[in-house]
């Protein structure tokens, strides 16, 4: 990753990377018989090691290419800031970005992908987001698709 940032076309200082929150890393890759896109991984950048000229990064989710799924990778430092900054317990935490998952899911299923409708949707949410939610996960549970708790 580092290696394609720092040379052409991006051309990227080290030290800059660490700007950087977040990384994912795509590649074209065959699930089944077809040949498609996927995130491989989701990268946080935590820090700079100046003494290695190093980057240091914690690797949050993988894709697992035999199930077609991302796998949580146990950790996570912007989940703690978060958590710190909003006082919420880590499974408080977890039942919001899960609750969040669900409604990414349902514009997916609804195929929403009309900027007005995801602001309406995501201030719905934000103003109500138990009932909000609980009617998305209604309709998503009536097409058969799973949803969290």
């Amino acid at each position: 990753m580092v290696n394609r940032l720092e040379n052409e076309p991006i051309n990227c200082p080290r030290i800059l990377l660490t700007a950087l929150r977040n990384v994912i890393i795509q590649s074209q890759v065959r699930v089944g018989t077809e040949l498609t896109r996927r995130m491989k991984q989701v990268i946080e950048i935590v820090g700079f090691e100046p003494d290695t000229n190093e980057l240091i990064s914690n690797t949050v989710y993988e894709w697992d290419q035999i199930n077609d799924r991302f796998v949580y990778k146990g950790h996570s430092f912007l989940f703690d800031k978060i958590m710190e900054m909003r006082s919420l317990t880590h499974e408080e935490m977890m039942t919001e970005f899960n609750r969040r998952v669900d409604v990414v899911k349902y514009m997916v299923y609804r195929n929403i992908t009309d900027h007005r409708r995801i602001w309406e949707i995501t201030n719905k949410y934000g103003k109500e987001p138990e009932e909000a939610v609980e009617r998305m996960r209604k309709e998503l549970r009536e097409g058969g698709i799973e949803v969290g708790a």
